[in-house]
Order: structure tokens, then C-alpha cells, then sequence
């Protein structure tokens, strides 16, 4: 279903009821000539029992439609797609001039009518249905439920509240139904109404009406490859739906508010989960389960402290109650007291040893103690009572990766995608893995997925480029900085990764105006001073490539240094075995400068062999090779043929640079 249609978003109100009658149900009979109602009264009776919903979010200001299905308990219907991730909206109700025409201008609801306030109660995402209450219910006026759903041809209409492409509001549109199944895919379960009328974002949760203006469905989606296919639950759905509601609706017992508030949780609706949770606890304050998943719903929104004293509460009303103890480490861990979080999950583990979750939960415990060690015994443990826990593999990959071990960390990081967590992050964690074990063709393919999962967030473009400039791909890699740097202008790295990949590309002077940029972001930081002195040293500018260079020894506290000396490292791509002799020019341990190995006893070079297609740093004994010059030629191991001879010269530095590290010069024999 997600594949094929294309979600339109909306938003719906509702508050905590007392009690629910049965929506009003019409007599099971179909549209007649006599019953119907012509277009314009149709239009006005349904507008009247019909909401415009907005959704504030940090993401942004979402509009959705909806429609009050009982004026009793002032409950509202929409989709729950169009309520995800919220507890309250807000709602207008259609204002009418004194003609008795509606106002439809959005800015007249905004600046002089005061939105009513919705609470959500309750949500089903396989059906697309959500319920919402009002505070109260102005001029608003109950649509009638449908007994049956719609026939094939049946004339249908619905009002959208503020829809895309039009600059109005309660905007109408009319067509014909075209069939009613049940479309059960990818989460979604629910019978739906086919039917042609063009709906657009802004439609959904609105009321699709018969000619009696009676409601057989909520409106909620258009296919996406198809022209003028729209579908809506049909009535027999939100009627079913209504029914199981009742009791999520009118909580009486503590029990009954302790189920509606988990419902509310594993919707991630913590605020009125808590609220739930709250109620449960002021009816029966003597049971352990209440205060537990209260102190959970704390942890998860941050409430630590409220968190560790509804566990504790917990524990002192049953000392044997496991999930107290889990989910006040939890708290504790979240707050750096692994002492105390470790000796709690350690008590919860004592009363049940095949909680795969606390055994995952030990583990974050003593990678945040930096026991990587133990951490990764505990994944495993883990991982042995459930094959198929995700977070597990996740979680121990990157502690492999911490080790170094890569290999064992991707093999992780994919058997957490297997077992079902596609999510951007894990994508990300391999992208990195695959970048320290310098795979950086997978890395890229790493982070394309990532994108794919997490949009645009700065650090996957950042991190995609970085794998890009390794593989000399530098006007890809260009390009994705720059978009990590408008997803996040103020990453003085993001400027300072550009600069490195203008001068990789011998664009210096971009390369300068970019760590510039970074520099004005943070003046601090000794390695963009490195940076520029070396690109103002490539761009001639002596005595800036100097104060900067001296900038960045000063803020570099004793890591930076001016240093006269590369590591060599030799590459073959001849084809053929080579002999590769090596003379190299560096500081003694008497601190002055000598030719090595002539100046010592025994041998005129240092000699190495490579196969075809190797590359190695030189290492004299047990010395790595650094010099700032070196002689340096090669003969075919089987032929007379020869690159260079000994006379030939490399400078590996010919002025002093600034590092935090040798730096490392590559010499290829082709």
C-alpha cells in the first residue's frame, strides 16, 4: 500500500471522554430520488459537521481535515496519519456569513476565531483511522454513519478543509464510487472505497458522503499510478473500529487506563500515555505495573529523575518485579550513574536470566564504561536468546568497531538490516566501518542508503564525500559537501572537508576561501590553521603559510608540530617483480642530518622487493623510512630493464610543513 499510494497529510484533535454513545447509524437502504438532497444543501449539511485540523510539529505545520461522528462525547474521525507522533491539534470549525455562505478564507480563521483544542485518544495505523475529542464542539453538527457501504456508481462527495491547490478553504469535490474491498499490505489492513473524485493533500480524514449525506467513508489516500483513483476506509471499517474503541474511549478501572495509556505508548504518544498511567495509579496505587510504565514513559521522553521514582515506587511495592529494576537502569544510565545502572540490570538479570533485552541492556552499561570486552560478551548473550534482536547486532558492531575488527562489525551491521532495522543510522555505522577498513567504493554505497533512509541530514553527505575524496572522486565529493554545508552551515569541519577536496583538486584558491569559511566559524582549531598554511604555501603566499603554521603549533598544545620529513612509501604498477633501492636523507639521533645506509657500516642501499601491484611503506629494520630527500631507483627482478638509477633524486620536503603527523609521500614506479 505505501508503495502504490501517496499519503495525504492531515491532523486531528481529541481530549480524554467519559463516556461513548453509538454513532448515529442510518437505515440500511441506498441513495433513492426521494431521500437525496440537491449538491448545495449537500454541501452545506456536510460542511457543517466537518473540521479543519492543524498540526504543529518541529517538522512543520501539517493541515488535515476531519469530521465529528458524535456530539455527546464530542469525538472527532480522521486518519491517524494525519495524528502521528501528537497528542493535541488544533481545530476550526467552518464560520458562516450572514447569508448563511461559508467563510473560506484561511486567514479569516487565523486571525479572528479562536481553534478549538483536540486531544487524540486513540489511533489504529492498520486501518488509517484515528479518534480525537474536543473541548467542546461550537456550531459543529454530527454526520450519520452509513450502514452499508457504497455500491459501484453510487454518486459521492466530500469537503476538504484546506487542500493543495487552492488558496480557500471547505473546498468541494464530487465523483462516483467504483468498488469496496479489503486491501491488506505493508501494515495496512482495512476495507477501502475505490472511487474517482480528485482529492489532494489537505483531503484526508475528511467525510465522503452519499446523496443522503450520509458518511460511507474517510477519505485518505490517491493512487499514485493510476489517474483518478482515490481511495477512503469504508464505513464498515470505522464502525468496527468505533466499537473496539469504546473501551479506549470511557476508561472506567485502573486496568482500563493502564491499557489505553500502553496503547498510547507503543504510538508514541508519551505525554498521554503518562496522563493514563497517572490515572491508573490515583485509582489503585498498590499495584508495581502502573508505576513501572509510568517511570518507562519517563525515561523515554527524558524525565529521568520522575523515571527513577516511579521504579523505585515499583521495587518497594514488589521487590521481585523485574522491569522496575530494568527500566530504572535504564534511567541511570541515561543520567552516567553506571554504577547504580549496572547493579539494577544485574538484579533485574538475577530474577530473569532470558530477558534478551536486559542482557542487551548490560551491555550498553559497560560499552559506556568503555568495557568493550564485556560489552560484546553481553551482545552475544543476547543475540544467543534471540537470534532475530537487531539492536543487538547493531549494538555490537559498533563495538567491533571500536576494536578495529572490522570485518566482524559489517557482518553486524547487515544482520541487524536482515533482522528488520532498515534504518538510516545502521546504514551510516557500516558506511563508517567500511571507510576505517578503507573500502570506500562499498562506503559510498553505504551512504547512498543512508541518504535513502534518513534524507537529508549533513553527516551522511559529509561522510559520503569523504569516502568520494579517497577515491579521488572530487567533484562528487565537492558536491556533497556542499549540501552537508547547507543542511548545516555552522559545521566549521563541513568548510574545512571542502577546502581539503578543492586542494586535492588543485583548486586552490576555492580551497582557500573554504577553510577561511571554517576559520571564521572556529578560530580555535589548530588543524584548519594547518590547512591554510599549506594551501597558502601551494598558492605561493610564504608568510601567511607561516603564520599560519606557527598559529596552529601555538593552539596545537604540544600536538602540532614544523616538520622536515615524510614517510616513503613505494608503489608498483610496472607489472613486473621489481628491486627497488633506497638512499634516504634524515636527522640522526645526534640531530644532524646524514645520507643512510652509506654513513653507517655495511651496504650502499637499502633494498626491497615488490610483486606487481604492491604498495608499502620502507622500513630500515625497524625504523619506517622518513626523510625529507631520497635517492631512489628499481630494476626488473627477471630483466635488465630499470627505472631511474642512482643518481636519481625524490624530495619528499623541500619546506618545513605543519602537522599533527608525519606526513606521507608515495612514490610510484610505472
Amino acid at each position: 500500500m505505501i508503495a502504490s499510494i501517496q499519503r495525504f497529510w492531515q491532523v486531528a484533535v481529541i481530549c480524554l471522554a467519559t463516556t461513548v454513545a453509538a454513532p448515529a447509524i442510518a437505515q440500511e437502504t441506498l441513495s433513492t430520488t426521494e431521500t437525496s438532497l440537491a449538491a448545495p444543501e449537500l454541501y452545506l449539511q456536510t460542511l457543517r459537521g466537518t473540521v479543519w485540523i492543524v498540526n504543529e510539529t518541529a517538522e512543520g505545520t501539517f493541515f488535515g481535515t476531519g469530521w465529528l461522528v458524535d456530539e455527546d462525547t464530542r469525538l472527532i474521525i480522521t486518519n491517524d496519519h494525519v495524528v502521528e507522533g501528537t497528542d493535541q491539534v488544533k481545530v476550526y470549525y467552518p464560520r458562516f456569513d450572514e447569508t448563511g455562505r461559508p467563510l473560506t478564507d484561511p486567514d479569516e480563521y487565523k486571525l479572528n476565531a479562536d481553534p478549538l483544542t483536540g486531544t487524540v485518544i486513540d489511533s489504529d495505523p492498520e486501518r488509517d483511522l484515528a479518534i480525537i475529542q474536543l473541548e467542546e464542539i461550537g456550531d459543529l453538527e454530527a454526520l450519520q454513519l452509513a450502514a452499508l457501504d457504497p455500491l459501484p456508481a453510487e454518486q459521492l462527495h466530500t469537503v476538504g478543509a484546506n487542500t493543495r491547490g487552492s488558496p480557500s478553504l471547505w473546498g468541494y469535490v464530487s465523483g462516483r464510487g467504483r468498488n469496496t474491498y479489503r486491501v491488506t499490505e505493508e501494515g495496512f489492513d482495512a476495507m477501502v472505497v475505490e472511487n474517482d473524485l480528485l482529492i489532494n493533500s489537505g483531503n484526508s480524514g475528511g467525510p465522503l458522503v452519499n446523496d443522503n449525506g450520509e458518511v460511507v467513508g474517510v477519505c485518505f489516500a490517491a493512487m499514485s499510478n493510476a489517474r483518478g483513483v482515490s481511495l477512503a476506509i469504508a464505513a464498515s471499517e470505522v464502525r468496527t473500529y468505533l466499537e473496539e474503541a469504546h473501551d479506549w474511549i470511557s476508561p472506567e478501572t485502573a486496568q482500563d487506563y493502564n491499557q489505553v495509556g500502553i496503547r498510547h505508548f507503543t504510538r508514541e504518544r508519551y505525554q498521554a500515555a503518562i496522563r493514563c498511567f497517572t490515572e491508573a495509579i490515583e485509582l489503585d496505587a498498590t499495584d508495581a505495573v502502573y508505576f513501572a510504565n509510568r517511570g518507562h514513559t519517563h525515561a523515554i521522553v527524558g524525565a529521568y529523575e520522575e523515571a527513577i521514582e516511579d521504579c523505585s515506587e515499583a521495587i518497594r511495592l514488589d521487590s521481585n518485579y523485574g522491569r522496575g529494576y530494568r527500566w530504572r537502569a535504564i534511567a541511570y544510565r541515561y543520567q552516567g550513574r553506571m554504577t547504580l545502572a549496572l547493579s539494577d540490570i544485574d538484579r533485574a538479570l538475577e530474577l530473569d536470566d532470558s530477558s534478551a533485552f536486559d542482557w542487551n541492556q548490560r551491555g550498553l552499561i559497560h560499552w559506556s564504561e568503555e568495557n568493550i570486552g564485556q560489552a560484546i560478551e553481553d551482545f552475544t548473550q543476547a543475540l544467543t536468546l534471540d537470534a532475530s534482536f537487531a539492536h543487538a547486532y547493531h549494538n555490537r558492531g559498533l563495538c567491533y568497531h571500536e576494536q578495529g575488527a572490522y570485518s566482524l562489525a559489517v557482518d553486524d551491521f547487515l544482520a541487524a538490516l536482515d533482522n528488520g532495522l532498515e534504518t538510516a543510522r545502521v546504514y551510516s555505522d557500516l558506511g563508517n566501518t567500511l571507510f576505517a577498513a578503507e573500502q570506500y567504493d562499498l562506503a559510498v554505497t553505504a551512504y547512498d542508503l543512508a541518504i535513502d533512509e534518513g534524507g537529508s541530514v549533513a553527516v551522511y553527505f559529509a561522510n559520503r564525500a569523504n569516502a568520494l575524496r579517497e577515491l579521488r572522486e572530487f567533484d562528487k565529493a565537492i558536491d556533497d559537501y556542499q549540501w552537508a554545508i547547507q543542511l548545516d552551515p555552522t559545521r566549521a569541519v563541513y568548510h574545512a572537508w571542502l577546502a581539503k577536496a578543492y586542494w586535492d583538486a588543485g583548486r586552490n584558491q576555492l580551497a582557500l576561501t573554504a577553510v577561511n569559511d571554517a576559520l571564521a566559524l572556529n578560530d580555535q582549531n589548530a588543524h584548519f590553521y594547518q590547512l591554510r598554511s599549506r594551501i597558502n604555501k601551494e598558492l605561493g603566499n610564504v608568510d601567511a603559510a607561516k603564520a599560519d603554521g606557527d598559529r596552529a603549533v601555538q593552539l596545537g598544545g604540544g600536538e602540532y608540530k614544523w616538520r622536515s620529513t615524510r614517510y616513503l612509501k613505494v608503489v608498483n604498477n610496472t607489472g613486473e617483480t621489481i628491486r627497488v633501492h633506497v638512499i634516504y636523507h634524515t636527522k640522526g639521533s645526534d640531530g644532524r642530518w646524514h645520507w643512510y645506509p652509506w654513513q653507517r657500516e655495511g651496504g650502499e642501499s637499502v633494498t626491497f622487493e615488490f610483486a606487481p601491484g604492491e604498495s608499502a611503506f620502507l622500513l630500515d629494520g625497524d625504523f619506517r623510512i622518513q626523510a625529507d630527500k631520497v635517492r631512489i631507483w628499481a630494476e626488473d627482478v627477471d630483466s635488465d630493464i630499470t627505472w631511474q638509477d642512482a643518481n636519481h633524486y625524490a624530495w619528499l620536503v623541500k619546506t618545513e610543513y605543519v602537522g599533527d603527523e608525519l606526513g606521507v609521500f608515495t612514490y610510484t614506479f610505472k
